[in-house]
């Protein structure tokens, strides 16, 4: 059995050259492969055609803590709104369209602020574009966050932007973030596409598109409270069938069926 994931299969490098090079022969002599989402599958399906869709098990990448990634009683939030980013700070990602959108807010005259938590290989370039968009004090940024921390972290957002624009197998982060009871704005791609229910439990914006993104963030801010309110009932809800004991025990129930 084959536990395959976006890098694995949609990454760059040697390792994956060699992957997909070698991987036909022993992918599709495998009992199962186990997939994060059914947009992963149809992925698997463009690089492993003649393997049988019937032994492709869908599991969401061992699920959400939810013991750790729950509501917060009482947060303590901004009287301004803030919109979060949650993730590593690399190429793809899309730290920059997050930073440029509030940019956009701001001279549009919202008054929002930000929160970014994350490292990676761009977190200088980040640091540098903050500055240069004159964000430095509309925009804090936090750092690596460690994970028992992060549901606090969540709990001062209004709303949660993944804007990825890599083609993610799942995107887990949005379910955490939904699990702490925090709408998503999201890139409509991918594994994030298929979190989200448009206008239920988060909103979806095209991809890499600074706009649109700024659009669907406008029109949230303009919802009345009890919109607001259901839309962080639905995040919650939409975030349990991927909770850390469902998700394992149906992952167990499918292998022992295998063995």
């Amino acid at each position: 059995v084959f536990n395959v994931h976006g890098s694995d299969l949609l990454g760059k490098g040697s390792l994956v050259s060699l992957f997909h090079r070698m991987g036909h022969k022993v992918i599709c002599n495998a009992k199962a492969i186990v997939s994060p989402s059914h947009y992963f599958v149809r992925r698997l399906r463009e690089y492993f055609p003649e393997y049988g869709i019937e032994k492709i098990i869908v599991s969401a990448s061992g699920g959400v803590d939810t013991s750790v990634f729950k509501p917060v009683e009482n947060p303590i939030r901004d009287e301004h709104f803030t919109l979060g980013y949650v993730s590593r700070i690399d190429k793809g990602k899309g730290w920059e369209i997050f930073l440029q959108a509030m940019k956009t807010l701001i001279d549009r005259g919202y008054d929002v602020r930000g929160i970014i938590a994350g490292r990676g290989a761009q977190t200088e370039q980040m640091k540098s574009m903050i500055v240069q968009l004159g964000l430095d004090d509309v925009v804090e940024y936090l750092g690596g966050v460690p994970r028992e921390q992060l549901a606090q972290v969540y709990s001062k957002f209004d709303i949660f932007c993944n804007t990825s624009y890599l083609d993610e197998s799942l995107g887990l982060v949005t379910i955490e973030a939904m699990a702490c009871g925090i709408p998503v704005v999201g890139s409509n791609n991918a594994g994030i596409a298929e979190c989200i229910t448009d206008n239920e439990n988060g909103l979806l914006f095209k991809v890499a598109d600074i706009d649109d993104l700024v659009e669907n963030v406008i029109r949230y801010i303009g919802y009345p409270a009890e919109v607001k309110e259901s839309f962080r009932r639905k995040a919650v809800e939409s975030a349990i069938k991927f909770e850390t004991d469902v998700v394992m025990q149906e992952l167990f129930e499918k292998l022992k069926q295998i063995v």
